[in-house]
């Protein structure tokens, strides 16, 4: 398996001096925004399909993975609420998509 870091960037950007207690510090431009480093593990196969699938998207594979990660964690809340709302929405009488379209048009 081979190790992958992602990490953020953001051009024209660098470093920012503070004054801390009176003391210089130099923050990061990760710590200024707020951002952390994730380091995952991928097997081959996957580690040649991100390399694809970047290419394809033409875009740095930090920012492929990030958005990965945002849409994964949309579907994750959406089923949550969707097991949450499921019990109201039974007692009206809408167990499918189209019980709610054919409701609601």
């Amino acid at each position: 398996m081979r190790l992958f870091s992602v990490t953020t960037h953001v051009p024209n950007l660098d470093y920012n001096w503070g004054i801390v207690a009176a003391a210089p510090v130099r923050l990061s431009t990760k710590e200024q925004l707020g951002m952390t480093t994730l380091n995952i593990e991928l097997d081959g196969q996957l580690e040649a399909d991100l390399r694809e699938a970047v290419a394809c998207a033409g875009v740095r594979r930090q920012d492929f993975v990030r958005e990965a990660l945002r849409r994964q964690l949309a579907l994750v809340r959406l089923n949550a609420l969707q097991k949450e709302l499921a019990p109201y929405a039974q007692a009206r009488g809408w167990f499918t998509d189209d019980d709610v379209f054919r409701e609601i048009s």
